[in-house]
């Protein structure tokens, strides 16, 4: 084997053209394909600080409506209410971690030395935000579920933040200033991208309206039910995210169930089903209807964009590679035939190309990685946008980087490159086996 290396070297100095060729085709094959999966892996899989992502469920619509015996029925829609988390979610028995954020916003920061206000992203949460999310502490702590409850102006800020603000990440316990509230810094953490949407802020401070209510209250109208809340529920195991769903499921027909037989009669809907994060974050891009409050989910609608494009990427440049082999096949007939002569067998010979082809598409498997980092690298503004349909659009200034984690995934990269091996295995075999099936004369008179 090292010897047909050897040789497979000097072949591809000294057929620079069809080596290139062969390697640019497998180095995109690659590029494509790592992108793409790259994309989908970021969006879903457990990446710092979302770790949980496998085994979270998330709800961010309600659907609330109630009969009104003056204008028929009055109906709402928005992310969950106050009460709703505080009353019956904080009480759910399934899940190990409850969690509340509220809805995306946006403050003007005044830094301390005077300078012009600058917008900032900052989320309002419950202190179980920082186990369900497993952010890396640099300086400082989270703050506490009595902090958060007695309303304390406490603040955790990300690391660039805190040194635009005072030169260095070492800002714990000093004051920042967003909007007309004046915030002391209890943590600094490492920035978060925009690669995680969920969790993406610059600053997270307590809402001190998050605290475990009356279990079972009943809600007054249809208004408590609606908010601009997500809820995270955090379930024991992977494998026990559908009974959370069904824990869920059942609350809200109690809820229904007791609301049916008071004053204001309600009724609330989680529009699209509770869903686990990754077909929750899945359905942005893939949805039955575009642009739908519903977002539902269908595997097939994956499938069906992603497979045409995925066997074309792979597909078409196999097929181009095996007419490229059988020429060159087709070129080095004599030397097969002189060394038929010497007593090679087909066994080994078919071992040589096999060789040859291996440290072409080995090459080319490099390659391709470092231009797929290099395109995410260059590209990373849009291309987590590849096959979005809701039309999203990131904050102003967020900034989207790529941890190592989230790029490279061993067990992706080898999967990819071994099924480009098979492709160009396949490419090089068929040509290979019909080349030295032809008889010693016939490869020896063919030059």
């Amino acid at each position: 084997m090292k010897t047909y290396l050897k040789q497979a070297w000097q072949l591809l100095r000294q057929n620079k053209l069809f080596s290139t060729v062969y390697i640019v085709g497998t180095g995109l094959s690659i590029t494509t394909v790592m992108v793409l999966t790259m994309v989908f892996y970021i969006k879903v899989a457990p990446v710092y600080p979302e770790v949980n992502r496998d085994r979270t469920v998330i709800i961010d619509r309600v659907m609330a409506s109630m009969e009104d015996t003056g204008s028929g029925v009055s109906m709402g829609m928005g992310n969950v209410g106050t009460e709703l988390i505080r009353n019956y979610l904080y009480y759910l028995k399934t899940p190990e971690l409850v969690c509340a954020q509220i809805e995306t916003s946006t403050f003007k920061l005044y830094p301390v030395d005077g300078s012009a206000a600058r917008e900032i992203r900052m989320f309002r949460t419950d202190a179980n935000y920082w186990k369900v999310f497993d952010f890396r502490f640099l300086h400082g702590r989270p703050y506490t579920a009595e902090e958060q409850k007695s309303g304390q102006k406490l603040a955790v800020v990300v690391q660039s933040v805190a040194r635009r603000l005072y030169g260095d990440d070492e800002a714990i316990g000093k004051e920042i200033k967003v909007d007309t509230v004046t915030y002391n810094i209890c943590g600094v953490v490492p920035d978060v991208s925009y690669a995680t949407p969920v969790s993406y802020a610059e600053m997270w401070v307590p809402d001190a309206q998050l605290y475990a209510g009356e279990e079972g209250a009943s809600m007054p109208n249809l208004f408590a039910a609606l908010g601009g809340h997500t809820v995270f529920l955090v379930a024991p195991s992977v494998s026990q995210t559908d009974e959370v769903i069904a824990e869920v499921n059942a609350m809200v027909e109690k809820i229904n169930t007791l609301s049916a037989a008071s004053e204001n009669p309600m009724k609330i809907a989680f529009p699209g089903d509770v869903q686990p994060y990754w077909k929750w974050e899945l359905t942005n891009t893939f949805s039955k209807e575009k642009y739908s409050n519903n977002r539902v989910f269908d595997w097939a609608e994956v499938l069906k964009a992603m497979l045409p494009i995925l066997l074309a990427l792979l597909l078409v440049p196999a097929v181009n590679m095996a007419g490229m082999v059988s020429a060159m096949m087709d070129k080095r007939l004599a030397e097969f035939g002189v060394r038929k002569v010497f007593g090679g067998s087909r066994r080994a010979l078919m071992t040589q190309i096999l060789a040859e082809n291996f440290l072409l598409t080995l090459i080319g498997g490099v390659c391709g990685l470092l231009l797929s980092y290099g395109l995410m690298y260059l590209g990373s503004n849009w291309v987590l946008t590849l096959f979005n349909q809701t039309g999203d659009t990131s904050p102003n200034a967020a900034v989207t980087f790529y941890t190592v984690d989230m790029l490279f995934n061993p067990f992706i990269f080898i999967v990819t490159l071994l099924l480009c091996f098979v492709l160009n295995y396949l490419s090089a075999i068929i040509p290979a086996y019909t080349t030295l099936r032809k008889p010693i004369i016939y490869s020896l008179n063919k030059k």
